[in-house]
């Protein structure tokens, strides 16, 4: 691929994302955060399978993988504002420290997936991806209830506060 189409495709692709983040803007009209990270989260963990298993048994080509990376991508622009959104909504009271932690524990999982693809090989990416959004939907459905009960009670306190 020469320097000009990769810097199409790359262009092509972060259009993915920021349409899903453009996207989540007008389903949160109609959605609340939670149906919209399920949704978009299932919906990952679905193509991220795709992806892997077509990767894996060599039958996704350039095209093809191109076009599963967007939507993977479009998913990430769904799930990443709700997930921010539903993570930070029971600390209102101390919203910057959870904020920081928040930010702390991406960076540090982007740097533990950083030396995994550097021990592993670049090919191990499809299945990083597809492992973690499959945890992400295990942990989402494992710990939806408690999730549930954390986002009511604080929508409680705060239509009692005012």
């Amino acid at each position: 691929m020469s320097t000009k189409a990769f810097g199409i495709v790359f262009a092509v692709l972060v259009m993915g994302f920021i349409g899903g983040s453009q996207v989540n803007i007008f389903l949160l009209r109609r959605f609340n955060s939670q149906q919209i990270f399920f949704f978009a989260l299932i919906l990952q963990v679905l193509i991220g399978s795709i992806f892997f298993a077509g990767i894996e048994s060599h039958l996704v080509g350039l095209k093809a993988t191109l076009v599963l990376f967007f939507v993977f991508l479009f998913c990430i622009g769904l799930t990443y504002p709700n997930s921010a959104a539903l993570a930070l909504a029971p600390f209102s009271q101390n919203a910057g420290r959870a904020s920081a932690l928040m930010g702390f524990l991406q960076t540090g999982t982007g740097a533990l997936v950083s030396v995994g693809i550097g021990t592993f090989g670049a090919s191990s990416i499809v299945a990083l991806l597809s492992g973690t959004a499959a945890t992400a939907l295990a942990v989402l459905l494992l710990g939806r209830p408690y999730i549930a009960s954390m986002v009511m009670n604080h929508d409680a306190e705060t239509v009692v506060m005012h």
